[in-house]
């Protein structure tokens, strides 16, 4: 994460209102801060058969699934972009809103190298010289999560997203990218037909995820935004982790971390000068 917003708590109204977009047959309602790190949630949604997923479960899933009800939306699937427990917090609020409801077919999905993060909610950003505290990275991770009022309840049970293999929402269908770099399993989903892509903490509006967390790889977060650049079109709407929609085209022309020369530094692990 980068951002700085203001703090909300889970349960709560949000900081911010919610907002709402229809790109081609895609609708995307989204709180840009649910959680007191800033963190956004999406519900991504085919209004035309009701099929909806959850992108970053970050915090006020009552306020979700009530918006969601009255569009007349099953949330049927949650999504994670990674483990960072910011963004992962709210999955057990989504999951036993659907036992409650019957749906059989509800599931979690991530990538199997943030598996364990997710499983063992240690995966708290934190700058590494709290790392070199003995307690850490977990029991460091437990003292924040308190402080910031997160719940770090047991998670239930995930899929392993692969890339190659696409998600269905309804008729809409996404593409899973897998861009590690600012954790070992982020990963991007890419809907082409609709011109959407959810690029979690990897690209934001004018920056990128921070590098200096563990288990980050500054030369892995370079190949990925070069990734990003060279499949993502210009007119794609992209909806990241903690700052407000942009395009890719605009990314691309405004976004220092996106030059060659930073990408560069990123990729032969010399970019300290410009690590988030």
């Amino acid at each position: 994460r980068v951002s700085s917003a203001p703090p909300s708590t889970q349960g709560t109204e949000p900081t911010a209102p919610l907002k709402e977009r229809q790109h081609g047959s895609a609708r995307i309602l989204w709180l840009p801060s649910c959680n007191a790190l800033g963190t956004a949630s999406y519900l991504y949604a085919d209004a035309a058969t009701g099929a909806a997923a959850i992108v970053d479960a970050a915090g006020l899933a009552p306020l979700l699934l009530r918006e969601a009800s009255k569009r007349g939306w099953r949330v049927e699937q949650v999504l994670l972009t990674h483990g960072h427990l910011d963004h992962i917090q709210a999955v057990p609020d989504f999951a036993r809103a659907a036992a409650a409801a019957g749906q059989e077919n509800f599931t979690v999905q991530i990538h199997g190298a943030d598996r364990q993060m997710y499983e063992e909610h240690y995966g708290l950003p934190l700058p590494l010289w709290l790392c070199r505290i003995p307690l850490a990275p977990r029991g460091i991770a437990a003292l924040l999560a308190y402080f910031f009022g997160m719940t770090r309840e047991a998670m239930p049970a995930a899929w392993v997203l692969e890339e190659g293999n696409p998600i269905f929402v309804g008729s809409l269908q996404l593409e899973v990218l897998h861009i590690p770099g600012h954790s070992p399993g982020h990963v991007a989903f890419y809907d082409a037909s609709n011109g959407v892509a959810f690029t979690g903490d990897t690209l934001m509006r004018g920056v990128i995820g921070s590098t200096s967390f563990p288990q980050c790889d500054e030369r892995a977060m370079g190949r990925s935004l070069r990734r990003l650049l060279d499949r993502i079109p210009d007119e794609t709407a992209v909806f990241s982790g903690h700052t407000a929609p942009t395009t890719m085209g605009q990314e691309r022309k405004s976004n220092l971390y996106l030059t060659s020369q930073v990408l560069a530094a990123f990729e032969s692990g010399n970019a300290d000068l410009f690590r988030g």
